[in-house]
């Protein structure tokens, strides 16, 4: 039936069966993970409506990432903050940092960037910080997680303006000036 290589196994009615480890696409990993919170991560990049999300229980996952522009600004290279972020667990090079936690002049850089940006991800998007392991074994997915995640920040960014636009014109009408 398969044109394969590796040794198959026959079932009782007669068909060919490939082994375990050739069904799964996914790359093997002897890291511990829960398959629930990956697969729910996959599930709210597909669904682009809210009803979609609260019917497959995953709008608290949109809803979690809708904070992150509000906390940690609207115009973050996620996918930066990502790749680089769990690359190096958010954390500086030890031979940079000057024993207090601070590393050279303290100016604002993407490596701060990355650092902080991180950290409020990790501790805000649910399941995240459990599976870091996890996802650096998964750069498809993580991809996938920062392009859903700049999509999210651009529709917060458009609903924030949208829910203020009817106060600015209501000031601007009453002769506010700041």
């Amino acid at each position: 039936m398969y044109a394969t290589s590796r040794p198959t196994e026959e079932t009782s009615d007669g068909d060919l069966l490939l082994e375990d480890r050739h069904r799964d696409k996914r790359p093997r990993t002897t890291i511990p993970y829960d398959p629930d919170v990956i697969q729910n991560f996959e599930m709210v990049i597909k669904l682009h409506k809210q009803s979609d999300r609260i019917a497959e229980g995953v709008e608290y996952l949109y809803e979690a990432a809708q904070t992150l522009p509000r906390l940690i600004g609207v115009f973050i290279q996620y996918n930066r903050v990502l790749v680089d972020g769990l690359a190096s667990d958010g954390k500086d090079d030890e031979d940079e940092d000057d024993g207090n936690g601070h590393s050279g002049d303290m100016k604002w850089s993407t490596r701060w960037q990355v650092r902080y940006n991180f950290a409020v991800i990790k501790e805000y998007l649910p399941g995240f910080e459990e599976h870091t392991e996890y996802l650096r074994q998964r750069p498809d997915l993580v991809t996938k997680v920062a392009k859903w995640m700049t999509t999210v920040a651009g529709k917060v960014r458009g609903s924030d303006i949208t829910r203020i636009k009817t106060l600015a014109f209501k000031f601007a009408k009453l002769g506010f000036r700041t």
